[in-house]
């Protein structure tokens, strides 16, 4: 099992590697759901439903995996 901490520890250092690698990937995955693990995109869907799925078939857990999106181009937001 996870701990809480591991866990934390992983979606930081997803986290920091979205960040640097941005551009690229929302270019590679623009409009997509993506899950990421050791820095790496493990799976990409349209859908959330998709995605777990993949997830899953990957024999993963999707609640212990960093899960993030790349909008589209033409996504705006309305404040």
């Amino acid at each position: 099992m996870v701990t809480e901490t591991q866990l934390l520890e992983r979606g930081s250092k997803s986290f920091e590697w979205l960040q640097k690698n941005f551009d690229d990937l929302a270019r590679r995955y623009e409009g997509k759901l993506v899950a990421v693990e050791d820095e790496a995109v493990i799976a990409s869907g349209d859908t959330v439903e998709d995605l777990i799925e993949q997830i899953e078939k990957k024999g993963k857990n999707p609640a212990e995996t960093y899960i993030t999106s790349f909008p589209s181009k033409d996504f705006f937001w309305i404040l």
